[in-house]
């Protein structure tokens, strides 16, 4: 058991590296060249000239690390490194869509399905996003989004290894998945574009010379690609500007954005939808009517959530010739990460929980309150890439407090949770059943030191939002 544990997290340290679209130095360079763009544009009719709108997001909070690019320390948020449901964040598709697609007839049709799958909920995440930098660019940043996630979102977008754009206008031909995510992948999904070592639907998963091709000849020593991403940030920046600027026409200026960098291939702009000659296809990018049908605070709940408390019925058993098991109750309670920009803390970045649980051992020797063990501990959340499962490492210690002999102990393991089936609420409450399959060492000895434990029961859900009323 302590070998599969070891080998899981020794997979995911190492696959950790192959997971950044343009590594970390591409997002350098590339948000470098996009401020000195920015920095060198002129004065126009609808904004100042660049160091004018520079020193306004400077001062407003936005850009409150400049000139030091810190595009590239969202990719250390491991939760959206390797969580299946928050791919979104680095600009790719989810398994499912990827599978849909693959199931296309030919290599253009899937790749314009695995497209209209997926742009527009990534541009509904971008778009909600944007509008919390706007209004709140501080709160933002605080509940882990703000300003520099969106410039990793958009770096994203034009690595060879999360979308396939044309070479000449930019246009988004597919919109990839992320390979690592499942073991096994129809021969469609995994087929290399001709001549080519980038996959059609997929981003590779061991060395991806795609996410490494940023560099190249071009101004700011950037390929053709890495340099487009650097005038689609330079104009989200400017984009960002207009719309503190004019708040009123915020909406316009996001929809003519993604019209200019976001394009579907082979579509018309008409108004804020993409529309396809022959085909009834259309991609609707106006989200101003979710925005406003959602409060501040749940606006962008679907795509930043995390368990908040968990409530678990348990039983165990040892690995023991003559297991002695126990059955009982877990209660946890989490807090939601912090700043996934800031640089200084990996811990500001990750989950963790406070639990505690009765448990009552099934052996008939003493009464039932001399069985009874209360345990305290806190543990904190690791997603796989392969499954939609979390691994909760945990440490603290029990005590039997009716028994004469107490034993006070150390305890710690490690479970695997899932969440089943679709939400559902206890009044307000969003809800979902939750399954976990852990082990469980207790330097006790007792009941075992080596146990096998079932939980389930539910979690309710919180946001990762923003922790302050918009400024207007």
């Amino acid at each position: 058991m302590k070998k599969k544990l070891f080998a899981v997290l020794l997979f995911s340290f190492f696959t950790a590296g192959h997971c950044f679209a343009y590594d970390s130095d591409g997002h350098k360079a590339i948000e470098k060249q996009a401020y000195r763009l920015f920095e060198d544009l002129k004065a126009t009719a609808d904004h100042p000239d660049g160091h004018t709108m520079l020193a306004f997001l400077k001062g407003a909070g936005d850009l409150s690390n400049y000139p030091t690019p810190y595009s590239s320390y969202p990719d250390f948020s491991l939760e959206r490194q390797f969580a299946q449901d928050k791919q979104m964040y680095h600009f790719m598709a989810s398994n499912d869509a990827v599978l849909e697609a693959a199931d296309q007839p030919d290599p253009a049709s899937q790749q314009h399905r695995l497209l209209m799958l997926s742009l527009k909920d990534c541009l509904q995440m971008m778009y909600f996003f944007f509008r919390e930098t706007e209004l709140n660019p501080k709160g933002a940043s605080e509940a882990g989004r703000g300003l520099y996630v969106l410039i990793h979102v958009v770096e994203d977008s034009y690595s060879p290894e999360h979308t396939t754009r044309d070479e000449q206008s930019g246009e988004l031909v597919t919109i990839k998945g992320w390979n690592l995510s499942r073991l096994f992948w129809p021969a469609a999904a995994k087929a290399r574009e001709p001549g080519s070592h980038l996959m059609r639907l997929l981003h590779n998963s061991s060395h991806p010379a795609g996410d490494a091709s940023w560099a190249g000849n071009e101004q700011g020593g950037l390929s053709p690609q890495a340099s487009q991403a650097a005038h689609a940030v330079a104009a989200l920046l400017v984009t960002l500007w207009e719309a503190c600027n004019k708040p009123e026409s915020t909406d316009q200026f996001i929809d003519a954005y993604f019209a200019k960098y976001f394009q579907a291939i082979g579509s018309t702009v008409q108004g804020s939808v993409f529309t396809f000659a022959n085909s009834p296809d259309t991609i609707n990018f106006d989200f101003s009517s979710l925005f406003k049908s959602n409060t501040s605070k749940y606006a962008t709940f679907g795509y930043d959530r995390f368990p908040k408390q968990v409530l678990l019925a348990t039983t165990s058993t040892s690995f023991s010739r003559h297991p002695l098991g126990s059955y009982g109750l877990n209660y946890e309670y989490f807090v939601t990460p912090g700043a996934a920009d800031n640089k200084h803390s990996v811990f500001s970045r990750m989950p963790y929980a406070i639990g505690g649980a009765v448990t009552e051992i099934n052996q008939g020797k003493n009464s039932f309150s001399n069985n009874i063990i209360i345990k305290a501990y806190t543990k904190t959340v690791i997603s796989i890439p392969l499954l939609p499962t979390d691994l909760e490492p945990y440490a603290g210690a029990g005590l039997m407090p009716f028994s004469g002999a107490k034993h006070f102990n150390a305890v710690y393991g490690v479970d695997g949770a899932i969440n089943l089936g679709n939400d559902w609420g206890i009044g307000n409450t969003t809800t979902t059943v939750r399954l976990i399959i852990g082990f469980e060492h207790d330097f006790s000895g007792i009941p075992a030191k080596n146990s096998v434990t079932l939980k389930i029961g539910f979690n309710t859900w919180q946001g990762r939002v923003i922790k302050t009323d918009y400024k207007n």
